[in-house]
């Protein structure tokens, strides 16, 4: 399956959108990680600079989940990138 997820899981994932989001998004991506699916990943910057937010936070629950993201924004066989003209 492709995927394409949108900003709120960034949102959830620094605390905005309370505890469980967090704790739902957080499984989601888990799950997420050790599938087949496939995440499209938009190169347009706010997307971008939220990731980046993500991965600089200081919570060690919240650095657990990007290492998961951002290890899935790396692979190339589990992301597909998106030009702002795609």
């Amino acid at each position: 399956m492709i995927l394409v997820l949108n900003e709120w899981v960034f949102h959830d994932q620094l605390g905005e959108n309370g505890p469980d989001a967090f704790r739902q998004t957080a499984t989601f991506i888990a799950k997420l990680n050790d599938s087949n699916d496939k995440l499209v990943m938009p190169t347009e910057e706010r997307w971008r600079g939220k990731a980046y937010q993500l991965m600089t936070t200081t919570s060690p629950a919240q650095r657990e989940v990007s290492k998961f993201l951002h290890s899935m924004l790396r692979n190339t066989n589990q992301c597909i990138r998106l030009l702002p003209t795609d």
